[in-house]
């Protein structure tokens, strides 16, 4: 098997840092194709705020006061700031319309304001390198118990920003109009916990429900002018147990993110080893998989994940057996 990039398909990044010991964080690179993981170069944490790393499209990044700090993954692994934007924010949803690596891209920044009762959202374009910020329609009931990303999920589809609750709260931003939508409800029965990821050209909501038989993970395409929300599947419960707590109580922990056609599924938790899964969303067939296990990775203070196409050669390190 070759071991350099197989395809121009979305590889999932994964960044573990370890706060104490630079040397003991890592990086790997999922090539979805060939089915293994790649080491990356090192990719060094700015210094500032660190607890605000984030991934979104083909780009890691942090918020310093009112900027954003980000680097361009996995190619120069340098760290690059916007100018100052109108509010510091910390925790903040962002994502990104069009490929960090080219030259013209925009940050849409949407939550995280220290003063939470602010609730802007700021548009970053790297062609004029400037903040636009839209605040004149937010609806008033808007999220009102607090915006970050701990308890919000966001999507870009389209010409338009998503952005929802954990709860199946859900509103939409129009990036042609600059207009907030009415906040409407998702309704899915059971629901205990959502996110919401952008395939290629649907939206999906992923949701730990509650049922008969105990908690389970369901995939639902949600109709993004209706909002009406669709079953699509259920994660094989053996897969699902890999996130699930041994504390019936404790509702499960993982984290998700659309890449491409594919969504991935992943732990933050270093005694759950880590663990991935994904779900094609093209074909119409949806199928799960659970990748292979990250090799032998140390305890991380923080893991950070995102997808990126562009995978130059010289950036891994060393091939992981898949």
């Amino acid at each position: 098997m070759s071991n350099m990039p197989s395809g121009k398909t979305p590889w999932l990044l994964f960044w573990g840092i370890n706060e104490l010991i630079h040397t003991r964080s890592a990086a790997f690179a999922y090539d979805p194709l060939a089915g293994r993981w790649f080491q990356l170069a090192m990719v060094r944490p700015p210094i500032f705020n660190r607890a605000s790393l984030g991934g979104a499209n083909g780009a890691f990044f942090a918020f310093s006061g009112s900027k954003v700090c980000f680097t361009q993954v996995p190619t120069k692994l340098r760290w690059k700031e916007t100018p100052p934007a109108m509010y510091s924010r910390c925790f903040s949803l962002l994502n990104i319309i069009g490929s960090p690596n080219s030259h013209s891209f925009k940050f849409v920044v949407f939550g995280g304001i220290i003063d939470e009762g602010q609730r802007f959202l700021e548009i970053y374009d790297s062609s004029s390198d400037t903040w636009e910020c839209h605040d004149d329609s937010l609806p008033e009931d808007l999220f009102l118990d607090g915006i970050s990303s701990h308890c919000m999920s966001s999507a870009i589809l389209g010409h338009n920003f998503y952005v929802a609750n954990y709860d199946g709260s859900i509103a939409v931003f129009s990036l042609s109009t600059k207009l907030w939508s009415r906040l409407q409800r998702l309704q899915i029965t059971g629901l205990v916990n959502l996110s919401i990821v952008a395939g290629d050209s649907e939206l999906f909501a992923l949701c730990i429900c509650r049922g008969k038989k105990g908690e389970c993970l369901r995939l639902y395409e949600v109709n993004d002018i209706s909002m009406d929300c669709t079953f699509v599947n259920e994660m094989p419960r053996e897969f699902f147990s890999l996130f699930q707590d041994t504390d019936d109580q404790k509702e499960a922990s993982l984290r998700c993110l659309g890449a491409g056609g594919i969504v991935y599924v992943y732990s933050e938790q270093y005694y759950k080893g880590y663990p991935v899964c994904a779900c094609d969303l093209r074909g119409g067939k949806y199928v799960w998989r659970q990748l292979p296990p990250l090799p032998s990775p140390p305890r991380f203070d923080r893991v950070v994940c995102c997808s990126t196409a562009i995978v130059p050669g010289d950036c891994f390190e060393i091939s992981c057996s898949g």
